[in-house]
């Protein structure tokens, strides 16, 4: 883009540019800008055509015509977003000239699926009588002694040596085979979070807990992934640390001892996993100290070891134990540290709920002068009284939402972007209350965003999300939060509810282990009957049970997950309006879960839409408008039949609902029954990695859950929430190279380890 729209007119000679300003008002100018901003569009189309010719700079739609010139092999096409042929075509002379060589494999595999990959040749993990002449000093027997290699084994980076086998790896029957080689593909992805609050152990789990953390700040074990480094180059083979995997701890305790071994001894060694980038960090609070006043903890202050017990370390070490597998840390007694901020990753499938991905699309801009724009950080002063308004910029600086959101609401300003700026953990109760303009006809909007790159925790004990409108035309707008021990509380006349990359703890709560502490009949969204004209829409969100009653106008959920726990996931109330079956049914899918309520116990809740979704628990609405490439695990139940679609969907045989379009387990039936045999109905259901909320692979599809749900969406990706991965087309893209690339007479299996 050119920096100034006066070239042309710098080019005139000064007696005409002098004589435009005296005679001619600047007309002279004024035209030469309009050509300006003309000629500034045919050189940036020049420089763009420019940057087309290389495959590091050109556009997206021109890496296809690329790759034809190169004689690329077509791959099925995937548009999420995210995923781009680039690398395949960028590496594509590299592949050529090592084909065959596993090397290659492993970087076309990571290229053409967009997850990272690792091969093994299993004739090297083949126990062999060796030549003198040719000797694998790597081919030995297990040493016993060795933990991290015992924690191997079994994994893709395992160095013990098997006995042949001869069933074929192509069927995942066997592995250990000369032509065997072994695909492993990491499908979670590892979310950095900076500078959160540790959550301290409570009283109730532990007798002394002073000095005893957890890494999540909603109080559970959590487990703690690598920050996958970059490999050297295309040949060099994926270790643990180039990988999104789970952390062991026998590794960084190898490390951390190594570095203070050569501390003592006044040397150093380059570092993996606590580098500049290292896997985890602590930052602590002393008693007494100012507050936001933490100091970084160096690595070889921290001890890696086994808190299961919560051990704590010797007062005399100097050391902050951590394990990484259950995300906990532990002080000495007496320690002075009252609170303590940690930097990890954790891992997800998919940008879905409140995270630290990309959400620049989503988020409302935070420096309109036509609105009051709130920032909030606990670096920022306590009350708004200590602040000053910036007139001119229409910006405040506060360090509580709920007293930003109050600010608001005492003024006359009718657009707030309240934005938080940190991933700290904010405890107070917000109380978010729309009252009528002057004049009716304008509209009212909040909107309380975390900034991107940012996960703040909303975690409100003794308080909730109480919105109250008084005015119609009004809206709400919630962005990238987690929202924990609470639920939001709609009174009111509110117009609009949107809740876009939020998490919403289904349950309310998690406790130590992972399950909802909370009651079962906890709703993470109560929608009084009095607001008859809201409109709710719930987008790339985690949510827990949602009371929508029947006069609401409408409820739009979009690549979500919403979980009902042991309850109705979508209801209207309790009492009893619809002729339902009064038996009560279990959910599908594995879940491993059943509704204790029976069906004539819940109203019908206000007409939804559900679009590559996955539901946990029965869904009761007056009428489901539209339904697509969705997973409902239990019942579903609509009062008005007649109108509304239901498509490429799964959902129990004994569902009620309008007519439905290649939906599961219907379809999977033979072609010449009208009944869905039982067989079908059988096999034919959605098995989950977790349906737990907290666990990494929560609401992920298994491998071996049934193809006609792996690729029953409309394009031929998975249903439910994780459509938008497009898992399947990945995989097909995998065996389209594998023809091409890997050795002739090899047997290829593909595994996946999360």
């Amino acid at each position: 883009m050119s920096e100034t729209n006066e070239r042309l007119y710098n080019l005139l000679p000064a007696i005409y540019r002098a004589r435009d300003l005296t005679v001619g008002g600047e007309t002279l100018r004024a035209l030469l800008g309009v050509l300006e901003t003309e000629f500034n569009s045919v050189v940036d189309d020049i420089d763009a055509l420019y940057d087309d010719w290389f495959i590091e700079t050109c556009q997206e739609w021109v890496v296809p015509y690329i790759g034809d010139l190169l004689g690329v092999r077509p791959l099925n096409e995937i548009v999420n977003g995210e995923f781009t042929r680039r690398a395949y075509v960028a590496n594509t002379f590299a592949y050529r000239q090592r084909k065959g060589t596993p090397a290659v494999v492993e970087q076309l595999a990571r290229d053409v699926t967009g997850w990272p990959a690792r091969i093994v040749e299993y004739f090297k993990l083949l126990a062999v009588t060796q030549n003198y002449n040719h000797s694998r000093p790597t081919n030995q027997l297990l040493d016993l002694r060795h933990q991290s290699d015992l924690e191997l084994l079994g994994s893709p980076f395992e160095k013990a040596t098997y006995s042949p086998e001869v069933r074929r790896i192509a069927l995942q029957r066997g592995k250990y085979n000369i032509p065997s080689v072994g695909i492993y593909l990491w499908r979670l992805q590892a979310y950095p979070l900076v500078r959160v609050d540790a959550a301290p152990v409570l009283v109730s789990e532990h007798a002394d807990p002073a000095g005893l953390f957890r890494f999540s700040p909603l109080g559970n074990d959590t487990p703690l992934f690598n920050r996958p480094q970059t490999e050297a180059s295309i040949t060099t083979f994926a270790g643990e640390v180039n990988v999104p995997g789970r952390l062991r701890r026998r590794p960084l305790y190898d490390e951390l001892e190594e570095r203070r071994r050569l501390m003592l001894l006044g040397q150093s060694e380059e570092p993996v996993y606590f580098g500049p980038q290292p896997v985890l960090e602590l930052f602590t609070h002393a008693t007494g100290a100012p507050a936001n006043t933490y100091v970084a903890v160096p690595p070889e202050n921290i001890g890696i070891c086994d808190l299961s017990d919560w051990r704590r370390p010797a007062d005399a070490s100097g050391l902050i134990s951590v394990d990484p597998v259950l995300g906990r840390i532990s002080f000495a007694e007496g320690a002075t540290t009252d609170a303590v901020r940690v930097s990890y990753q954790y891992g997800f499938s998919a940008d879905v709920g409140g995270g630290v991905y990309n959400r620049s699309e989503t988020l409302a801009p935070a420096d309109d002068i036509n609105n009051l724009n709130i920032f909030v950080s606990k670096e920022y002063p306590s009350t708004v009284t200590d602040t000053t308004l910036d007139d001119a910029s229409h910006e405040l600086r506060v360090n509580s939402i709920a007293a930003a959101v109050a600010y608001w609401a005492g003024g006359s300003t009718l657009h707030c972007v309240v934005e938080i700026r940190d991933s700290a953990t904010y405890t107070q109760a917000i109380g978010v209350t729309f009252n009528p303009p002057g004049n009716p006809d304008l509209g009212l909007s909040l909107t309380i965003q975390a900034r991107d790159g940012e996960r703040p925790a909303l975690i409100l004990g003794s308080g909730e999300i109480a919105v109250m409108s008084n005015h119609p035309r009004s809206t709400l707008t919630l962005n990238g939060l987690l929202i924990s021990c609470t639920d939001v509380s709609v009174a009111g006349d509110l117009g609009e509810l949107d809740i876009v990359h939020c998490t919403m703890v289904p349950g309310r709560s998690l406790g130590p282990d992972g399950t909802p502490a909370a009651p079962a009949d906890g709703n993470s969204l109560n929608v009084d009957a009095t607001n008859n004209r809201l409109v709710v829409n719930i987008t790339s969100s985690i949510v827990g049970r949602l009371l929508v009653p029947l006069e609401m106008r409408s409820l739009t959920i979009t690549d979500s997950i919403v979980d009902g726990l042991d309850g109705p996931a979508i209801y209207g109330g309790d009492d009893v309006v619809l002729e339902f079956d009064e038996a009560p049914h279990s959910m599908g899918g594995g879940a491993g879960r059943s509704l204790a309520h029976g069906m004539g116990d819940f109203m019908a809740g206000a007409p939804t839409s559900i679009i590559r979704s996955t539901v946990f628990g029965p869904v009761f609405v007056a009428e489901l408008t539209y339904a697509s490439e969705s997973i409902f695990t239990d019942i579903v139940e609509a009062r008005r039949r007649q109108s509304g679609c239901v498509r490429f969907c799964y959902l129990p045989v004994e569902s009620k609902t309008p007519r439905r379009y290649h939906c599961q387990p219907e379809t999977a039936a033979s072609s010449d029954s009208t009944v869905v045999s039982d067989n079908a109905a059988r096999r034919v259901v959605p098995e989950f990695t977790s349906t737990h909320y907290g666990d990494p692979g929560y609401a992920q599809l298994t491998i071996t859950t049934a193809i006609e749900i792996r690729t029953g969406a409309e394009d031929g990706s998975e249903m439910g929430v994780y459509c938008q991965l497009k898992g399947p087309q990945r995989e097909a893209n995998l065996r389209i190279g594998l023809d091409e690339y890997m050795r002739l007479g090899l047997d290829t299996g593909i595994f996946f380890v999360t």
